[in-house]
This record gives C-alpha cells, sequence and structure tokens, in this order.
C-alpha cells in the first residue's frame, strides 16, 4: 500500500459556505460542528454556512471554522476509508488539526487554543503596524535577499512562508513590507498583500509567543500516534513534550512548507490526502512538482476517486495474494496426492527432484518479495502435472486437483489455456479434462 499523509490546510481555506455540502449528507459533520458550537458558545454553522464574509474572517471565528472542518473532514475519512496515514502535516494553522487528529490534543483543548491565538492575532492586526504579503512568480532566494537588504533594527521584514520555488509570504513592519513590495513589483514578481493582516510567521510576534506559550501550558498533551511534521524545522515533533516549544515557536517562524514536502517525498510517500474542501494544498503539490497521488477527500469528486482507486489496489492485492497462493498449493497437492508408483528411481527423479525444483522458485520469488509471473505459475503447473504423472494419479484425478488449485486461487482464467495447450501436446483427451 502507498505510504499515505494527511495533509491540513490552514488560514486562506475559509470562505462562506466551507462545508456546507459535506453538513448536509453526513451526520458526522453535523455532530462534529454542533460539538464546536456547545463547546464555545456559538453558533458555528451560522458563521460558515450564513454570516458575512468579515465575520468569518475575524481571525478567532477563522481559526475555529477552518479547525472544526478538518477535524470533521478526517473523521469522515476514518469511519468510510479508515486507512491510517505514515505522517500528517498541517500548513500553519492546520498543524494543530494535525496534533488534534494524531490524538496528541484534544478537540476541546485545540478549539479553546486556536480561539485564543485568533484573537491575540485579531489585536495585532488591528495595530496596523506590521503586515503580510503573499509573493508569486519569483524565486524565493532572491525574496530572501530583498528582505535582508531592507531589514533594520526597528524595520523588519523576511519570508515567513516557504510554500513552493516560487510562492513565498513575507511578513514584518508595513514600511519594511511595502519595500519589499515595490522592488519585487520591478522585477516582475506577482504581489498580493493580506488587508489589514498581522505579521504571521515574524519576529514582530515574540511577545505574542510568549502569551501563546502561557495559554498552551494550561493543557495537557499525549503521546502522538502518527508522526506529525513541524512547521518549524520541516521534521517529526520529537513527541509530545515538544509539542507546546514547537507551536510558540511556529508562530514566530516561518512556515517550511517547501521542505516539509521534501521530506515527506525522502521517507518514500507516495499519496496525499489533504483534508479541506478546496485543492489549495494538493495545487501546491502540483506547483511543486510532485509526482504523487493527492487527493481533496472534502471534495465529492476527490473522495470518489479515491475509494475506487483504494478498491482497485486491494483487488490487485488479492490478486498477488492469490497468484502468491497459487506455487504454495502445487507444492501442497504435489505431496499429499497418493503415490501409486514404487519405482525408486522415477520416484527420485519424477517427484523429489522435480518438486525440490518447485521449491526453488518459490524461494525466488520470496527473496525477491515480488509477485509470481504468469510464467512461474505456467512452469510450476506443469512440475506438478509431471509429479502426478510420474505418481501415475489417474487423469481424471490430476484434473480436478488441479482444477481446485485454480478454482481456490481465481486463477482459471489465467492458466487455463496454457492447461489445455499442455493436455494437447501430452496427447491427452481436451474435451475430458473439464477445462
Amino acid at each position: 500500500m502507498d505510504k499515505i499523509v494527511f495533509l491540513f490546510p490552514g488560514q486562506g481555506a475559509q470562505y462562506i459556505g466551507m462545508g456546507k455540502s459535506l453538513y448536509d449528507e453526513y451526520a458526522l459533520v453535523r455532530e462534529t460542528f454542533d460539538e464546536a458550537s456547545d463547546l464555545l458558545g456559538l453558533d458555528l454553522r451560522n458563521i460558515c454556512f450564513n454570516g458575512s464574509f468579515g465575520e468569518l474572517n475575524k481571525y478567532d471565528n477563522t481559526f475555529i471554522s477552518v479547525l472544526t472542518i478538518g477535524i470533521a473532514i478526517f473523521r469522515i475519512y476514518m469511519q468510510e476509508v479508515g486507512i491510517p496515514p505514515s505522517f500528517i502535516a498541517g500548513h500553519s494553522l492546520g498543524e494543530y488539526a494535525a496534533l488534534t487528529c494524531c490524538g496528541a490534543m484534544d478537540f476541546e483543548s485545540a478549539l479553546k487554543i486556536v480561539q485564543y491565538r485568533g484573537k491575540l492575532l485579531q489585536k495585532v492586526a488591528e495595530q496596523e503596524s506590521g503586515g503580510m504579503t503573499i509573493i508569486n512568480n519569483i524565486e524565493y532566494d532572491i525574496v530572501e535577499k530583498i528582505c535582508r537588504e531592507i531589514s533594520k533594527e526597528k524595520q523588519l521584514v523576511g519570508v515567513s512562508c516557504y510554500n513552493t520555488e516560487k510562492q513565498t509570504a513575507i511578513s514584518g513592519h508595513r514600511l519594511a513590507v511595502s519595500k519589499v513590495e515595490d522592488i519585487l513589483l520591478g522585477i516582475n514578481a506577482q504581489i498580493t498583500p493580506l488587508i489589514a493582516s498581522a505579521p504571521f510567521h515574524s519576529p514582530l510576534l515574540e511577545r505574542e509567543s510568549e502569551k501563546l506559550k502561557s495559554e498552551l501550558l494550561k493543557y495537557s498533551y499525549r503521546d502522538l500516534k502518527w508522526p506529525v511534521i513541524s512547521n518549524v524545522n520541516a521534521k517529526p515533533y520529537g513527541g509530545k513534550e515538544s509539542i507546546i516549544e514547537n507551536l510558540q515557536k511556529q508562530l514566530r517562524s516561518p512556515v517550511r512548507w517547501l521542505d516539509t514536502l521534501d521530506y515527506l517525498q525522502e521517507q518514500g510517500v507516495t499519496m496525499y490526502i489533504e483534508m479541506g474542501t478546496k485543492p489549495i494544498l494538493k495545487n501546491m503539490l502540483s506547483i511543486n512538482k510532485r509526482e504523487s497521488l493527492a487527493f481533496t477527500f472534502g471534495s465529492k469528486k476527490d473522495r470518489d476517486e479515491l475509494k475506487t482507486f483504494i478498491e482497485k489496489e486491494h483487488q490487485a492485492r488479492k490478486v498477488a495474494i492469490e497468484q502468491k497462493s497459487v506455487i504454495a498449493r502445487c507444492l501442497a497437492m504435489a505431496i499429499s496426492t497418493k503415490n501409486n508408483n514404487f519405482n525408486e528411481e522415477e520416484y527420485l527423479v519424477g517427484v523429489i527432484q522435480k518438486y525440490e525444483e518447485m521449491s526453488k522458485i518459490q524461494q525466488y520469488i520470496e527473496a525477491k518479495g515480488e509477485i509470481p509471473s504468469v510464467k512461474h505459475m505456467q512452469k510450476v503447473l506443469k512440475i506438478l502435472v509431471e509429479i502426478f504423472e510420474t505418481k501415475k494419479v489417474p487423469f481424471q484425478e490430476q484434473m480436478s486437483r488441479i482444477k481446485y488449485v485454480l478454482q481456490e486461487t481465481q486463477t482459471e482464467d489465467l492458466l487455463s489455456d496454457f492447461l489445455r495447450r499442455e493436455l494437447k501436446v501430452n496427447g491427452r483427451q481436451i474435451e475430458q479434462s473439464g477445462f
């Protein structure tokens, strides 16, 4: 099976109507929304589906909404698919959903922490001293260089998100951010300032990160079921002991998403499942040229495609197991079938040596960790017929036993034609064989 990673999007994934189709379709989503609303004493459904974008865009509302949708989609996945991940990663705010889904914190704690985090950052945004801008169409190392040149002791700016080779975000003091924007525009970069934004993931949030740490200390944490990749260093959390430190650092440090994708690729991850409603992180995979399967589980189209893919994989594995069992069953049949030939020399050559030949084929396949090829199965089947002939097993019994092997391993379609050809070559009556 593919190595799977769950990806959780963060801020920027919110929109009015986010998750509405899932809410209508799944009782589990409705229960998750009700749970969040009861825990926080608000109507989350109204905020997400019926409120204004301005209200949803307040950080505390954004954070609890995106977290809740992520948790709800994860719950649907575990209910309908259930295959556990090898890793989990979340982009910025998404890291809280990742930690919740791996069991490191409970849903109530996560909701209250991100709500606190949102209110903390909303105050920063309202001070209007800092800002954040998305940069496209230019390499991140150029952006880094310009930020270093512009930054001064009282006017800081730096890369706050490394999303792709040519998409970053910068955060810092507004004047410094504006100067970097002007330079980047002059070299054909595309800039998208985030209106009234806090300077996320920058040193300007040092004081807020200390406040967040004090809040984080109020909660208890558990061992992680699956490795969660930290935004801070693009490596797995060291354990529950590192949760507070990582989340504190995350607030004032860049999101190393590009490094995270590199790490996951190095670990052999081949399937990415985004626990969101739109393909935000899935699209980043495509831009970063990750040759892997990717699905956005909150999308019905992707959800159906994933289920179809898994069913095909299941059938392929079933076939592989059945093909492997052809050789094992032929070996068992060669031993268990009664011998009617008491010529020791013929028995040695035609049974014992043939059995050893069959065993070597099985040992070779197991050593290689491969699925038996059709030629392997044909060879073993031919050897079994030769063993039956040496043992002087009646023809109808031979055919009955071979048919049993093929039916049990569901390989009749694969091997019957070969067997007919072998019978014809050996002058047997094909119509009497049952094949």
